[in-house]
């Protein structure tokens, strides 16, 4: 039988548990409600000047990139959110992004 103590240290546990999942709810819900505040729609002309500065070289050294760069970091470091840049077309970063997660958990 637990005593008064165990009891009340179970509930506490409970409680925090759910205030962080609860967190957790709030920021996806923040990142999927503000994803128009950093994600422009592009125009036809924009998509293409993307994929043109991509052959062209790094993306990294586009000067719009490093812009919409700037601007997620930004929205993330006032939210207390991490970020990690990958890339599902070359894979870079992908490992990091992977291993960032699994260290939430």
């Amino acid at each position: 039988m637990m005593s008064l103590d165990e009891v009340e240290e179970k509930k506490e546990d409970e409680k925090k548990k759910d205030d962080e999942k609860e967190g957790e709810r709030e920021n996806e819900q923040n990142i999927s409600t503000n994803d128009d505040s950093i994600n422009e729609s592009n125009t036809k002309e924009e998509e293409d000047q993307e994929e043109e500065e991509t052959k062209n070289g790094s993306p990294s050294t586009s000067p719009r990139l490093q812009d919409h760069t700037s601007r997620i970091l930004s929205w993330c470091s006032s939210r207390g959110l991490g970020h990690v840049t990958a890339s599902a077309k070359d894979g870079c970063g992908v490992e990091a992004a992977v291993e960032a997660i699994a260290a939430l958990g």
